[in-house]
């Protein structure tokens, strides 16, 4: 009865520690979600050539621990080849389900994903995406969820594109701050 009772708070603690029944996290690398093709944000429209406004580090690959292999030059024009997001998704419980009913039930776990603009976000559930508003800013429609606090030592999200540059040479660049042509409100001197 003892090693039952034992075995049984074993249990219970390994599910605590590993996850409620149903929660399938989406695939991550390195603890790391990868959005391929992503565009972030309200108003992303990356366009297919982009201009440097200071000196920018042109990596091998999409990852911050990369080889760099090269800088753009200030005013250097390139061509945009993809675009990934790479971020840690925030974990949550739905507390309502509100209007979603159909799509979530009180208790299940979800996880954030790309941001879309205006509060807005994909929403990860077991495998399946749907659309999620911050009812503070959408309304009463979208579940009420209770997030997670962000690890402290988890990575930043990242906003990688992957260039050609003129004169030959693929790289990926990520300090998108000093890019032009990101979206529409930047876009003026832009070729489309």
């Amino acid at each position: 009865m003892i090693a039952g009772a034992l075995a049984l708070a074993l249990f219970l603690a390994a599910a605590a520690t590993n996850g409620a029944p149903g929660d399938k996290p989406p695939p991550l690398i390195n603890g790391v979600y990868v959005e391929k093709g992503a565009c972030p944000g309200e108003g992303c429209d990356v366009g297919p050539r982009l201009k440097s406004r200071t000196a920018i580090a042109v990596y091998a690959e999409p990852s911050p621990k990369a080889k760099i292999v090269g800088k753009l030059r200030a005013g250097e024009w390139v061509r945009r080849l993809d675009q990934q997001m790479h971020l840690v998704p925030m974990r949550g419980v739905v507390e309502d389900p509100a209007k979603q009913g159909e799509q979530l039930a009180k208790g299940d776990i979800v996880y954030a994903l790309l941001y879309q603009g205006e509060g807005c976000f994909d929403l990860w559930r077991r495998g399946a995406r749907l659309d999620w508003c911050e009812p503070e800013s959408m309304g009463s429609d979208y579940a009420t969820i209770r997030w997670d606090a962000r690890a402290p030592t988890a990575p930043p999200d990242v906003f990688w594109i992957k260039i050609r540059r003129a004169k030959g040479g693929d790289g990926w660049i990520k300090d998108l701050s000093d890019v032009q042509c990101l979206s529409r409100h930047d876009n003026e001197g832009c070729p489309s």
